[in-house]
This record gives C-alpha cells, structure tokens and sequence, in this order.
C-alpha cells in the first residue's frame, strides 16, 4: 500500500512539473519580445493573373486563375498544392501542379521566389467548321517566378512575375475544300509566355 501511495505522489508531480514546463514554455513564446512572432502552418491563396506572349500561335493574352493550398514547414519555406485554369484563345488548360515557394524575410512584407511543376489538361475551346478534333492532350506544366508579399494583419497581398512554360498535343482531321478530304493533322505546342498577377493570402 505504501509503494502504491509513493507511485501516485510521484506520478503526480511529474504532471505538475510537465504542466508547469508546458505553461512557462507557452508563456515565453507569447511574451519574450526576442522571439520570432507565430506564424500559421495551414495557408490558402487565391491568384488571379495575365498571360502574356507569343511564342506558338497566333493567340493573344490569356487569362489564369489559381487556388493554392499549402503547409509552411517555417517563417520563409513552405510548399502547396495547387489548380488552375487558363483561357487562351483557342484552348483551355487545367494545371495541378506542386508549389515551392521561400522568402528572405519570416514575418512582414519580403519579397519572395516560387516555382510549380505539374501537369496541365487541355482541351480545344473553338475550331473551324471543317475542323473535327480527334484527340487532345495535355503536358507539362511548369512556372517559376518572383513576387513581393505585402503583410496585412492575418493575411497577404502578393504581387508576381513569373514565366510559364505548358506543353500541349492534338490530333485532327479538316476539310477546308483545297486539300485531300478529312486529312489528319497531329501537332505538338510549347507555349513559353510571361505571367504577372496578384494573390491573396491568408
């Protein structure tokens, strides 16, 4: 009985020494001016942007919108996951991509650098009458960039220039009354445009 009652003395004071540990560490976090201020682990971001550019086609700007749900492993690295879609004038694009993103600064306004790497699906939005498409295929996403991140209370508005590159391919069959009838026609694309937006943190 002794030994039992001895077990429960000591079992209760090492909860209150792990209690009292746990309470002064919390309190330093909050108080100790010297340290580096909280930030929160779970991020979601909205990006709204231009794609500007000509290098295959004749298509003008393209318009891109992003959602990002991402984890910050510190004040300055995390990483995301991420969906899009792209209009371009002749063609849609889906991109689900992995985001890396690093700043120079943990807390505040800083500037900052990102890259996605991941696939795009696309499909073919408009074509001719004489055109029937037969398949079409997405590729490549890939889109690394530069921002700077305007700290806001609880959240941040983010300004960026990026480069994007998203690979393509369809196959497809025309009749436009010169050539052969229903000839087939396969084509790959490599779109390599400038980007700039805006986004918002939180």
């Amino acid at each position: 009985m002794k030994l039992i009652t001895h077990l429960l003395r000591k079992g209760l004071v090492l909860s209150g020494l792990a209690l009292f540990s746990y309470s002064t560490l919390i309190a330093q976090t909050t108080t100790d001016p010297e340290s580096p201020p909280p930030f929160k682990r779970i991020y979601h971001e909205g990006e709204l942007g231009i794609i500007q550019g000509n290098s295959d086609g004749n298509e003008g700007s393209a318009f891109a919108l992003n959602v990002i749900n991402g984890y910050r492993f510190s004040g300055q690295l995390s990483a995301g996951l991420g969906i899009g879609w792209q209009n371009y004038d002749e063609m849609d694009v889906m991109p689900i991509f992995l985001r890396l993103s690093g700043s120079l600064k943990s807390s505040g306004s800083t500037p900052y650098v990102f890259a996605d790497t991941g696939y795009g699906w696309a499909w073919i939005e408009d074509t001719p009458e004489f055109v029937r498409i037969l398949e079409e295929n997405g590729g490549v996403y890939f889109r690394p960039g530069i921002g700077y991140s305007i700290s806001i209370n609880n959240w941040s508005l983010n300004i960026f220039t990026a480069w994007l590159m998203q690979k393509s391919s369809y196959r497809y069959t025309y009749d436009d009354g010169w050539g052969p009838d229903n000839s087939e026609v396969s084509e790959e694309r490599t779109r390599k445009r400038f980007t700039a937006g805006i986004s918002v943190r939180f």
